[in-house]
């Protein structure tokens, strides 16, 4: 007969009872009066497996199997002789778990005892010849406390829309020697768990008083950060008064969290703020430690900040492509609540090139806010127009034996063309110079050309003006 262990709850109690066969229980010996000493031999013995887990057992006489089954922790079976007077067929009978010897148990009734353990079984009842039951053999006091194993390993169980946890495991398994009086915990599965870390722990009994106690921790872990809602969306801006501050109001953000939150604030609306950009900070933190913020910034403005008589744009010419002075009367700058700095990109008597020049004043605030106004600066070449020589003699007697075109290395951007009096070009030139570029009476192929009227167009700029110019001029060889 197979026994197993029963468990009920109780409140938030759990008690593990361990039920034995009718036919003695070993710590817990009949009465004299319905039990006899062992005579003649065994004919049965009942047993239970104390193993920590599930395993295999194979017992065998002489004469034929007498268990070969699947047990469990504390699962007890009867095993009874072979031969037609219930003897057992051995003087010894192996025993076998998961195809392994164990113990060796036998017949005769000074081999095994009821109430000892032999391998990892106990030999809780048994029988003798003549269908008895078997006493108790004297045992010493119970000094063993009952092993619990299977204690499930701590727990980490995140939360992210409540602040406790239902949290469920397998209870743990109770071995003893003798029988298990009672299994309790501090906590049960399925029971709901707050943040943070908690010990379950079971405490084991046994029939002796003698207990062991086996804890594992819960954590209940919250990962959610507070959430901001609401508040300013961009900085606020104010316009400080004759005290030099602004008083500053905005609706201020809703924070949710799933558990408790402390909220911290930098600034309270509806305070002063002084000149300058102020940062303003929300900080939300839960019970978990999580934390979330937002941030803006309130921005006061002195208006009286300016920049006054700021010049207007100059124009000034020069003949020569080299720098001219320019001056101008600079601008003055106020404020009314701080001190202010005027700095200029350029100052007045400086030098200027040809082109446009931006010139820059900033007037810069203790607190580092700045205004600013700008003019320009425009030097132009004055126009030299192209004096173009109506005569060309190359005869290299050192006169008019070079074309010269006055004023052309003002404008290095240049074409000149030279044709005959049938419209074809003789002479093509890039950046005529009236040096290294310049034509001396010489057609494409640098044949000398004869005497007569030839004519010329010249096309000219300095990136500012253009000319195009065209006429006529004699060679005479």
């Amino acid at each position: 007969m197979l026994n197993h262990l029963k468990a009920t709850f109780i409140g938030l109690t759990l008690v593990a009872v361990v039920q034995l066969s009718a036919l003695g229980q070993a710590c817990m010996c009949p009465e004299e009066i319905s039990c006899k000493p062992c005579s003649g031999g065994y004919t049965s013995l009942t047993l239970r497996y104390n193993g920590t887990g599930a395993a295999t057992v194979f017992i065998k006489d002489g004469l034929k199997i007498l268990l070969d089954a699947s047990l469990s922790p504390l699962e007890q079976f009867t095993i009874s002789g072979s031969r037609n007077n219930e003897k057992f067929a051995d003087r010894t009978i192996p025993v076998l778990i998961d195809g392994l010897p164990n113990t060796m148990l036998g017949p005769r009734c000074d081999d095994v005892k009821v109430g000892l353990t032999y391998g990892a079984f106990t030999v809780i009842a048994a029988q003798s010849i003549g269908g008895s039951v078997v006493c108790c053999s004297a045992l010493p006091p119970d000094r063993v406390p009952p092993q619990i194993s299977n204690v499930p390993p701590d727990m980490t169980v995140s939360v992210s829309n409540a602040c406790s946890a239902t949290v469920e495991w397998d209870p743990p398994l109770v071995i003893d020697n003798c029988a298990v009086q009672s299994l309790t915990s501090n906590h049960l599965s399925g029971d709901s768990f707050a943040l943070g870390r908690t010990t379950v722990t079971y405490t084991a009994t046994d029939e002796a008083g003698l207990t062991t106690t086996a804890s594992f921790n819960i954590y209940v872990v919250d990962n959610t950060n507070p959430v901001f809602q609401d508040g300013p969306a961009q900085d606020v801006h104010a316009v400080a008064n004759e005290s030099c501050s602004a008083i500053v109001s905005w609706v201020e953000p809703r924070v949710s969290d799933n558990c408790a939150i402390l909220l911290k604030q930098s600034h309270k609306p509806n305070t002063a703020f002084p000149v300058g950009k102020t940062l303003v900070i929300y900080k939300a933190t839960d019970a978990s430690g999580n934390t979330s913020t937002f941030s803006f910034n309130v921005i006061v403005q002195d208006k009286s900040l300016a920049l006054m008589n700021c010049p207007p744009d100059i124009y000034l010419t020069t003949d020569e492509d080299s720098f001219v002075n320019a001056s101008w009367v600079a601008p003055t700058a106020s404020r009314i609540c701080e001190e202010v700095t005027l700095r200029s990109t350029h100052k007045p008597g400086d030098q200027f090139s040809t082109g446009t020049t931006v010139v820059e004043y900033t007037a810069t605030t203790s607190s580092g806010r700045h205004t600013s106004c700008e003019f320009n600066v425009v030097v132009t070449l004055e126009q030299k127009l192209l004096e173009v020589s109506k005569l060309l003699t190359p005869d290299g007697d050192g006169m008019n034996d070079d074309w010269f075109i006055h004023n052309i290395e003002n404008y290095r951007d240049n074409q000149v063309l030279i044709f005959d009096r049938w419209g074809g070009v003789i002479f093509q030139a890039s950046r005529y110079d009236n040096e290294s570029i310049v034509w001396r009476g010489t057609n494409k192929s640098g044949g000398a050309v004869p005497t007569g009227t030839y004519f010329y167009t010249i096309t000219a700029s300095d990136g500012a003006r253009r000319i195009h110019t065209a006429g006529a001029v004699e060679l005479v060889r």
